[in-house]
């Protein structure tokens, strides 16, 4: 799904994820579907799963550099949607303080030479998530893109049925 930087906030983002997950499970003849959201992305995801009911349709939840405590680079910006990404913004706040557990599969990728989203914040650490953290070691915030460790990993992670090595964090492997 592709979405402008430009949209009101989080919310109308999550909304249209809501819509699409809908239209691509009922064109797969499926109930369940598998996510991945890069940067403000994963945030998407989040609230999407959280609080728009996409809970019971999400086997897996991959964020992948997103700043679920925010980004210092969001003071820098203006407007509803880049100031939900601020650290201790209300929203942030929000999916932290509602996270459930539930059958979700959440894994967090996150990259200790990231310097757009700092691994603290990358990390998906609410214990009642359950999340597995993954460190991809020296990619960028774009570049965790490209890695082929994140690519491997991700790649593993949504076509086998077990979940992914649980650790926190987990460092992959050369």
């Amino acid at each position: 799904m592709t979405y402008t930087p430009f949209a009101p906030c989080v919310a109308t983002i999550a909304q249209t994820l809501v819509r699409e997950c809908h239209d691509a499970m009922e064109r797969a003849g499926t109930d369940r579907i598998s996510l991945v959201g890069h940067s403000l992305g994963g945030v998407v995801v989040r609230y999407a799963v959280q609080e728009l009911g996409l809970e019971p349709h999400v086997r897996t939840a991959a964020t992948v550099a997103s700043p679920h405590r925010g980004t210092c680079a969001a003071l820098l910006g203006r407007g509803t949607l880049v100031a939900s990404l601020r650290p201790g913004s209300p929203l942030l706040e929000e999916l932290r303080r509602r996270s459930r557990p539930s059958d979700v599969r959440w894994v967090s990728y996150y990259s200790d030479a990231d310097l757009v989203v700092r691994p603290r914040s990358s990390r998906l650490d609410e214990p009642r998530l359950g999340a597995t953290n993954v460190l991809v070691p020296g990619a960028g915030h774009l570049g965790i893109l490209r890695s082929p460790r994140f690519l491997a990993s991700v790649v593993d992670l949504l076509t086998r049925d077990i979940p992914h090595p649980v650790g926190t964090p987990t460092a992959l492997a050369a």
